[in-house]
C-alpha cells in the first residue's frame, strides 16, 4: 500500500486551485468597477436631490439668508475626477429674481465658483456624461414648482449616461422627469 500523493497528483492539484483563483480574481476585479459605478450613481442623485432640496427650502423661506432665484447641478467633466457642484443660481447684482416686466434675472445655469454651494467628486473609474451635447448640462429647479431647467431651456427630462472608464457601452444612469422626479437605473 502506498502513502502520499503522485507528483503528477499534486501538480492537477495545484493547477486547479490555481484556476479557480484566477477566476474568482477576475469576477472580484469586475464587482469593484460595479461597486463604484452604483456608488457614483447614488452620488448623482444625492446631489441632485440636494439641489432639488434647496429650491423647495427656498420657496418655503428655509433659506432667507441666500438671494438664489433658483438651484442646480452642474456636471465638470473636465475635472479629474468628475465633480457635481450644487450650485445656487444668483441674479444680477442689486436686482431681484425677476424684472419689473417679470423676466427673470438669472441665466438658469452654473456661472462660477462665487454660486458654488457644494462639490461632490465621483470616482474616477466612473465617466459620466452630461444631459446634453453640446453644452453643459446644467439641471435647473426653480420653485414653487420645480420647474427644470436644461441648459436655460425648459425642459421635461435629464438624462445622464456613465460608463465605467476601462471599456463597457455608455448606459442611462440616472434620469430627472417632470416635476423634479429623480431615477436611478
Amino acid at each position: 500500500m502506498r502513502q502520499g500523493f503522485t507528483l503528477v497528483e499534486a501538480l492537477v492539484t495545484i493547477g486547479i486551485m490555481m484556476v479557480m483563483a484566477g477566476v474568482l480574481l477576475a469576477y472580484n476585479r469586475s464587482s469593484e468597477g460595479q461597486l463604484a459605478f452604483t456608488v457614483s450613481q447614488a452620488k448623482l442623485v444625492g446631489a441632485l436631490t440636494r439641489a432639488k432640496s434647496f429650491a423647495l427650502q427656498k420657496y418655503a423661506g428655509g433659506l432667507a439668508t441666500s438671494d438664489a432665484c433658483a438651484f442646480g447641478v452642474h456636471l465638470d467633466t473636465t475635472a479629474v475626477p468628475i465633480k457635481a457642484i450644487i450650485f445656487q443660481d444668483l441674479p444680477r447684482a442689486g436686482e431681484g429674481c425677476v424684472d419689473d416686466s417679470g423676466i427673470p434675472t438669472f441665466s438658469r445655469k452654473y456661472d462660477g465658483s462665487g454660486e458654488t454651494v457644494e462639490t461632490v467628486t465621483f470616482d474616477g473609474r466612473v465617466v459620466i456624461n452630461p444631459p446634453v451635447t453640446p453644452g453643459d448640462g446644467d439641471v435647473v429647479f426653480e420653485a414653487p414648482y420645480l420647474k427644470m431647467y436644461l441648459d436655460n431651456a425648459p425642459s421635461m427630462t435629464a438624462r445622464f449616461t456613465a460608463r465605467l472608464v476601462n471599456g463597457g457601452v455608455a448606459q442611462d444612469f440616472v434620469t430627472v422627469g417632470p416635476g423634479g422626479d429623480i431615477t436611478a437605473q
